[in-house]
């Protein structure tokens, strides 16, 4: 059983309320039937996207709203949207023209104002759940947190207040949660500087980032 949830809505999805973990031979890994996994060669194919835009394909809503928000941004000097932008100090993790910046959903911040005992207990409240799916000796747990954007890149975001965000892998790891460690193989592939690990323009993944999650998952499950 896969539980796979944003990192920001952690403790919105597993409230905190009791920091005390149980020690349960649950902990432990049932004995599932172990399955092979087929290994099957893919190849890709590079096709260059059409550039030509014709006015039928423009969203004439969205081409207005685009132009308000820009030029009240541009008059006023301040951004409403619902994203934070931060300096980067490198240039080579995304494909976008504007790569020496990154683009943050707001509400990745909430994390600032979380402590190491919430997440605990969070994480409590996880390996509560992951107890009573184990307790017939076969089901395998596994949660998934998937790092938030500020997460992976919070090493090269040249703004101190998101250093201070805790990471919350570590934490649910130490409470005995079946965690495959995704921040692990994510922050290795943006080090190395892979090219769009996520989006230059979105909170999700590119190519890669869901190729390292899927890796990440079968060799926990290995």
């Amino acid at each position: 059983m896969v539980v796979e949830i944003g990192e920001r809505g952690l403790l919105l999805k597993f409230p905190p309320q009791d920091t005390s973990c149980s020690q349960t031979a649950s902990s432990t890994r049932p004995n599932h039937e172990k399955l092979d996994f087929l290994r099957q060669h893919v190849s890709f194919q590079d096709k260059v996207r059409r550039r030509t835009v014709k006015l039928e394909d423009i969203n004439l809503k969205y081409a207005q709203l685009f132009i308000q928000r820009s030029l009240v941004r541009y008059l006023l000097k301040y951004d409403f949207t619902e994203v934070k932008r931060y300096p980067l100090s490198r240039r080579d993790l995304f494909s976008n023209r504007k790569n020496d910046e990154i683009l943050i959903f707001k509400d990745d911040l909430i994390k600032a104002t979380w402590t190491r005992e919430e997440i605990r207990a969070a994480a409590c409240a996880v390996k509560k759940l992951q107890d009573r799916v184990q307790q017939n000796g076969k089901t395998l747990f596994v949660f998934m947190l998937i790092p938030d954007k500020s997460t992976a890149y919070a090493d090269y975001i040249m703004d101190p207040q998101l250093h201070k965000i805790l990471r919350s892998h570590p934490l649910l790891a130490e409470q005995g949660v079946n965690l495959p460690r995704i921040d692990f193989l994510l922050e290795s592939a943006i080090k190395a500087g892979e090219i769009d690990v996520y989006l230059p323009n979105d909170t999700h993944f590119g190519t890669r980032g869901y190729e390292l999650v899927a890796l990440s998952l079968v060799r926990f499950l290995q």
